[in-house]
């Protein structure tokens, strides 16, 4: 969600700043006219559009009082303080900006720079709440002893890489066996240094990207990081203290006898004893190890070889359905996941080096110090609000409605159409009577922008109408550009009648 969604026009009959009136008043008063949206471009109807103050435009749904600050950058290049949406608004109407980029919403003024005389810019810094789901970063200026938030923004990760490098890697081996035979190279690859598992680099790299287009937008030198550290023993273990981060439950003891003696040398499926008869026990894991099940001691259980044979890789939940009453004391010690604790260490340390390499001071915090400001400024626990409260020693003013994006990749990486039945295999059956845009057949052949624009770009369209803004969705076999506007869907195949405004930047609106 990008702040310029919630721009509204001045009324019709607003001053622009320099006396004149921007539409012609009449004996009964100002002419309203169509007003057109700065948003969407189509006429709106003056009794319920923006602008208006009749009965029934009270009824629509207004923007958050405390909206985000619009970004502004002067004619030199150097960014300013950002103003508020309706003092941008006006700098619009009055003709005082040559151009404007989105996410965020920034305008660029053509008569004001930091180095005119008349300008002041306050200090500003980026702070950041980073996280493995959802991160949150705010733009907060210090005024008078005040932490003022400017800008906040939520970011939902991605959670899709790991399916989709699935995917991937059966489309590789089966163009191995039915293209050409060609021997698995031996997987003897050493990783590079500060190697990151895909899904947890493409946290960062969204964080990282984030934070420098806020800090180039708003000219903040400054990011503070909140940081955290996990004691996974004591998440594990409430009473531990001491020794006991020396010596954990297999001190001096087998894992085998540990877990037998457990579950009282019974079985935890059945109840059957390890010395009734010969009967061979085994470790089994609760949650299976093809679910990605951990190796922890809290996640074995003493099991009779029968009932291991019978749950298999199945879940507990599906094994034990008609005994619910066992099921609840085997799900009693089910293990704590940790994953995310290591996960968000990894995020913080890779963040706070990037960010130092580009050359900004980086100031580090603790969310224990982030909760106790927090909860002295009253601020409900959000990561937008967490990042406008780490590392803050004032009181914190206008923390609004954060925008909200989603991360969906750019999709380029995958190079074989799929179709619902499979892999593209059309290659295989007939000769191509061009030469291939690609040498390696079976990879895309068209490419995925027309006339500049890709699938997702924030465009403006001509259409009979006049003109109209939507997001782009491109069709590169017939060289179409199709636009969904606010009134229904408008296509083209001309490069004269449709104009890019933003890119999609790997970002979407989130729901």
């Amino acid at each position: 969600m990008t702040p310029h969604g919630q721009l509204r026009p001045l009324h019709p009959a607003a001053d622009d700043g320099t006396g004149n009136r921007s539409r012609r008043t009449t004996a009964a008063g100002p002419d309203p006219g169509p007003v057109r949206s700065i948003t969407r471009g189509e006429a709106e109807d003056p009794a319920t559009g923006p602008g208006s103050t009749g009965p029934a435009a009270r009824k629509r749904q207004h923007p958050p009082a405390r909206a985000n600050r619009v970004f502004v950058v002067g004619s030199d290049g150097r960014p300013l303080m950002p103003c508020t949406v309706r003092r941008a608004r006006r700098l619009i109407d009055a003709g005082r900006v040559r151009r404007r980029d989105y996410r965020p919403f920034t305008i660029h003024l053509k008569d004001r720079c930091a180095t005119d005389g008349r300008t002041a810019v306050q200090p500003v810094e980026v702070r950041c709440a980073p996280g493995r789901r959802r991160t949150g970063i705010a733009v907060v200026a210090t005024l008078d002893e005040e932490d003022r938030v400017l800008y906040q923004e939520e970011i939902e990760h991605r959670t899709d890489i790991t399916r989709k490098l699935v995917e991937r890697k059966t489309h590789r081996r089966r163009r191995r066996g039915t293209k050409w035979f060609r021997k698995q190279r031996f997987d003897n690859r050493r990783r590079p240094a500060g190697w990151l598992p895909p899904s947890i680099q493409s946290v960062v790299a969204n964080q990282e990207h984030r934070i420098e287009r806020l800090a180039g937008r708003s000219g903040a030198n400054t990011i503070t990081i909140q940081t955290a550290k996990f004691d996974t023993h004591r998440i594990l273990y409430p009473k531990v203290e001491g020794t006991g981060y020396q010596r954990g439950p297999l001190y001096r003891r087998h894992l085998r006898e540990y877990i037998a003696a457990q579950w009282q040398h019974r079985c935890a499926y059945c109840g059957k004893g390890d010395w009734e008869d010969a009967t061979r026990f085994n470790l089994d894991h609760v949650e299976p190890r093809t679910a990605g099940g951990p190796d922890n001691v809290r996640n074995l259980v003493w099991s009779c070889q029968p009932c291991n044979e019978r749950k298999g890789e199945r879940p507990v939940h599906e094994f034990l359905r008609e005994n619910p009453e066992r099921l609840a004391r085997v799900l009693r010690q089910h293990p704590v996941p940790l994953a995310a604790a290591g996960q968000h260490a990894a995020i913080c340390q890779t963040l706070v080096r990037k960010v130092q390499n580009t050359g900004r001071e980086v100031l580090e915090t603790t969310g224990a110090d982030t909760s106790h400001v927090r909860s002295e400024a009253g601020i409900d626990k959000s990561h937008p609000n967490d990042a406008a409260c780490c590392g803050s020693n004032n009181a914190i003013r206008n923390v609004g409605a954060p925008a909200k994006l989603k991360a969906i990749g750019h999709g380029r990486r995958k190079q074989i159409k799929s179709l619902p039945i499979g892999p593209y295999l059309a290659w295989r059956h007939e000769k191509p009577t061009v030469r291939r845009a690609t040498p390696c057949p079976g990879h895309a052949r068209r490419p995925n922008h027309v006339h500049g624009i890709r699938s997702g770009d924030l465009v403006e369209i001509r259409t009979r109408n006049g003109l109209k803004k939507g997001s782009a969705q491109v069709e590169a076999s017939t060289r179409r550009v199709y636009v969904r506007t606010a009134d229904g869907k408008a296509s083209t195949s001309k490069a004269t009648h449709i104009r890019k405004i933003a890119p999609r930047n790997g970002y979407r609106k989130s729901d």
